[in-house]
């Protein structure tokens, strides 16, 4: 209205819609005015004078009116530095925003966020659980799963306690039955095997019954050093730190 009105044009009675995608309003339908509808005063009802209404006032309205989407894109960009189709589910669906921000709350030092931590925590939040509560004709759900629950297996996975397919099969367990983290990472073999000396131990033994894919290695073909990490992951039934695994192949293989 106010660019209608710069350029000297007059501004439509109409109704118009928001077109949230493109940011912009659009032409609905044109307004006849009020005579049209047969309006007229109604005699035994007194004027009312919307600025002496004290909980109308501009200050108090502005004040108790919730975000609006533009600026919650703003305010997550600012503050989480996450994707912006992370942020697009968040905007679109308030149970997820409310659940992601009630899990960075739980990890996020008092200082500041660590923003490894939250980016991880949001993929999970719009990939797997997304995933699950769809699942159960939901948009959105965290199903048993309390976002203090859902912060301590983000930590974990930090810690290398979890691998990410471990993860993946604690948000399913979690989501369907409830439960604490570590308990399930204990009682179903999740954790993670980080210790070096038994890790060594296994890789020497693989590099010692694979000559033939050293020998390659040696030769200049680097990419083969995944098939002794993939060989250590089968031993350990994927229990094993496949960072780890593969800090200490290399090691054995430069030696």
């Amino acid at each position: 209205q106010v660019a209608l009105l710069e350029k000297g044009e007059s501004v439509a009675q109409e109704t118009r819609g928001w077109d949230e995608n493109k940011g912009v309003t659009f032409s609905q339908r044109s307004k006849e005015n009020a005579h049209d509808y047969r309006y007229f005063p109604e005699p035994d009802l007194p004027k009312l004078v919307l600025s002496e209404i004290p909980e109308l006032q501009r200050d108090v309205l502005i004040t108790g009116m919730p975000e609006t989407p533009a600026q919650k894109r703003v305010r997550f960009t600012e503050m989480f530095g996450i994707k912006p189709e992370d942020i697009e589910v968040y905007v679109t669906n308030r149970d997820a925003g409310v659940f992601f921000e009630s899990v960075i709350s739980k990890i996020s030092n008092r200082n500041e966020q660590d923003k490894d931590l939250v980016k991880t925590a949001s993929n999970y939040i719009t990939s797997d659980l997304i995933g699950l509560s769809k699942g159960v004709g939901a948009e959105f759900s965290h199903g048993k799963m309390t976002p203090e629950g859902f912060a301590q297996m983000i930590m974990m996975i930090k810690q290398g306690d979890i691998s990410s397919r471990g993860a993946k099969d604690m948000l399913k367990i979690m989501f369907e039955d409830g439960g604490e983290p570590e308990t399930i990472a204990q009682t179903k073999g999740l954790i993670q095997k980080n210790d070096i000396d038994e890790l060594k131990k296994i890789i020497l033994d693989i590099v010692n019954a694979n000559p033939a894919v050293v020998a390659e290695y040696k030769a200049g073909k680097e990419s083969v050093a995944q098939f002794f990490v993939g060989q250590g992951m089968k031993i350990t039934k994927g229990a094993a730190n496949p960072e780890l695994l593969k800090q200490i192949t290399l090691e054995i293989l430069t030696k």
